[in-house]
């Protein structure tokens, strides 16, 4: 398998900007009431795709 580094992947993970997060938010806030921040849990899944697209494929 050939793993190709795309130039806008990140090699280290960066919590989402406030203007980040104005962008993304429309998309993912159905006005729903939510125990936990949307902004803190899109951070967690965001830094867990960083964190696992690093790890070298085990044969």
């Amino acid at each position: 398998m050939v793993i190709v580094k795309l130039p806008f992947r990140r090699d280290r993970f960066a919590e989402l900007t406030d203007s980040q997060w104005e962008a993304i938010n429309d998309f993912v806030d159905n006005g729903r009431k939510r125990k936990n921040c949307l902004r803190t849990i899109l951070n967690a899944i965001f830094k867990w795709e960083v964190e696992i697209s690093q790890k070298p494929e085990s044969e």
